[in-house]
């Protein structure tokens, strides 16, 4: 059992959050236990359904495509015979494990130790605890109290929400709001918690509406959210909500999944909620509550800790059955299968030869095999803003085409232009770049340097950019703080690199000087 809790916990923790996605061991990792999974996945209508849907309908396939080959199968992991065994020994067994793995997802809460959103894997709690340990009575009281006190340390009020609910006692509930009480006195001040949590999520509730509606039956594709979501946000002067800040997921999964897959999004949230509601209705409410106010089964290890908790339970699939209907002629599973494997590889070969060589910075070899990833040309396209500025325009051009609602992509694309004196086309991409990225400093200042010729327009959107991002002023008086490496030269001056930006030690923002 040991084992089972170290890789479960490891699987859970590192290998299937983003982080370890983006990891190439971890990639290749998740790429194997995919293709490990697929002769049995293949065989089921509704993998189809949603490989189709993804195939035919979303802006960016082959992303949306390899997205939901990790999610399906770290689902499927959890309907594997040796986890679901309904016999009393197999159930403690995967009672205990599950506890052990809530025990260290705590304590590494705690100690802020995360490669997810801190607290997100703690919104399974409430979901198992109902599962596992039915009412609250004097056998489990240690564990409840002890889950309360982990939830109530943790960062996710929704969770905490959802573990009062699911208790059902009068008596809880009343010194659950003396509880609650206190958290907005000692933790959490009332106005604040309505500034962070509750205010920023009207508007990108709001925002993700609109994308909703203009793709109301399919969505935007499985895993864009992050990608797609800038082109429809309000605008918003909340903590948590404002422009400038990235937003990553819907703070709902019902919103999230209907901005990624439309309808067909929100009819999937619904066969989850209706096969527990007919397996565990008991479990349903924490669950209603995390799914109405947060985000389970967004990231890749809440499909696999999801997974492990709900699916034992699952056994009656009640007037959806159909859908979990199976091919049963071998022929039939052999074609499946064979189609299944030939679109995975063609999908995953390219993803992880690209991916070995973006880790090993070549850039053109990663490219030329994986040419639909818009990260490898926007990479290659800002590094080449201190080399080859001609090829850094193209690259980054390329990148939007991919990926087209990224705001850094636009802003770099208007520094690579500045410097090939495209001063027109600058300012239409910094334009774009503020309106999905709410007046980023940088941005501002490049701006100011595509209308040189209008002091009016220079001066404000200089100023704004001093205003926004303080350390511009250092960069533009010293060029000795970072490298000065030129990238070109404009009709009134140079261009000159002066700092970093964004995230990667090779990837750097010109700040063209030009004379005034």
């Amino acid at each position: 059992m040991l084992w089972d809790l170290i890789l479960l916990f490891a699987a859970i923790f590192y290998f299937c959050s983003p982080i370890g996605l983006s990891d190439c061991f971890g990639h290749l990792g998740a790429i194997i236990i995919s293709l490990s999974s697929l002769k049995e996945i293949s065989k089921y209508i509704l993998f189809w359904i949603l490989i189709l849907i993804t195939l035919l309908t979303a802006q960016e396939s082959r992303f949306s495509l390899e997205y939901i080959l990790f999610s399906i199968t770290l689902f499927f992991i959890a309907s594997n015979n040796n986890w679901t065994d309904q016999s009393e020994k197999a159930t403690l067994k995967r009672k205990v494990i599950l506890l052990w793995i809530f025990i260290l997802l705590a304590a590494f809460n705690l100690m802020r130790i995360d490669f997810s959103e801190r607290g997100s894997l703690l919104l399974w709690l409430p979901v198992y605890l109902i599962l596992y340990y039915s009412n609250l009575n004097h056998s489990n009281i240690f564990i409840y109290i002890i889950s309360g006190v982990v939830l109530y340390l943790s960062n996710k009020f929704t969770t905490l929400l959802a573990f009062i609910i699911s208790l059902r006692s009068k008596i809880i509930y009343l010194f659950s709001i003396f509880l609650l009480i206190l958290y907005f006195i000692f933790k959490q001040k009332l106005h604040r918690f309505i500034l962070k949590s509750i205010e920023p999520r009207l508007y990108i509730w709001k925002s993700t509406w609109n994308g909703f509606l203009d793709k109301p039956l399919y969505g935007h594709g499985f895993g864009t959210f992050a990608l797609d979501f800038p082109l429809y946000r309000t605008h918003a002067k909340v903590l948590g909500g404002r422009i400038d800040e990235q937003i990553a997921h819907g703070h709902s999964l019902i919103t999230h999944y209907s901005f990624e897959l439309g309808l067909i999004g929100i009819f999937l949230i619904f066969i989850l909620l209706y096969l527990v509601y007919i397996n565990k209705p008991r479990a349903l409410l924490p669950l209603l509550v995390i799914s109405l106010f947060d985000i389970p089964l967004v990231a890749f290890n809440q499909f696999l800790l999801g997974g492990l908790i709900l699916v034992p339970f699952i056994k009656n699939k009640g007037s959806l059955d159909f859908l979990f209907y199976k091919a049963k002629n071998k022929y039939v599973k052999h074609l499946l299968f064979l189609v299944a494997l030939i679109l995975t590889l063609s999908i995953f070969i390219p993803s992880i030869i690209g991916h070995y060589y973006y880790s090993t910075n070549d850039l053109d070899t990663a490219i030329k095999w994986d040419n639909k990833n818009s990260l490898y040309y926007f990479t290659r396209g800002a590094t080449n803003l201190n080399k080859n500025t001609v090829q850094s325009e193209q690259d980054l051009t390329q990148a939007i085409k991919l990926t087209p609602h990224v705001a850094f992509f636009h802003g770099f694309l208007g520094a690579a232009q500045l410097a090939n004196n495209k001063y027109k086309e600058a300012k239409d991409s910094l334009e774009i770049a503020m309106r999905l990225d709410g007046g980023d400093g940088y941005w501002c200042l490049l701006y100011a340097y595509a209308n040189y010729k209008n002091k009016k327009i220079f001066n404000e959107y200089k100023k704004k950019a001093l205003n926004r991002s303080p350390e511009i002023k250092n960069l533009l008086s010293n060029p000795n703080i970072t490298s000065a490496q030129y990238i070109g030269n404009s009709t009134n001056g140079d261009s000159r690199l002066s700092g970093f930006y964004r995230t990667g030690e090779d990837i750097y923002f010109p700040l063209p000087i030009i004379k005034e």
